[in-house]
This record gives C-alpha cells, sequence and structure tokens, in this order.
C-alpha cells in the first residue's frame, strides 16, 4: 500500500470519527470552513 493511500485512509478515518466523539468541539471548525457560506445555506 502506498504512503500516500495510507495516509489518505487514515486522516479520513480521523475526520469521520471527530464529530462522533466530540461533536461540541467540532462547532468552531464548522464554523471557520463555511465562513464565506450564506446563513440560509449553513443551516440546510
Amino acid at each position: 500500500m502506498p504512503i500516500q493511500d495510507f495516509t489518505d485512509f487514515v486522516v479520513g478515518s480521523l475526520a469521520a470519527l471527530f464529530p462522533v466523539i466530540d461533536p461540541i468541539g467540532s462547532v468552531p471548525i464548522f464554523l471557520v470552513l463555511t465562513a464565506g457560506v450564506p446563513a440560509p445555506l449553513r443551516r440546510s
């Protein structure tokens, strides 16, 4: 398995588990990632 595939797998797995483990802690990350998105679209 190439290192790039392994790295993608590990990062993807951790990114998928983070909201499940710490939903309150992911709120600031969500707000930063969606800062340029209009509020009605963000709520949908």
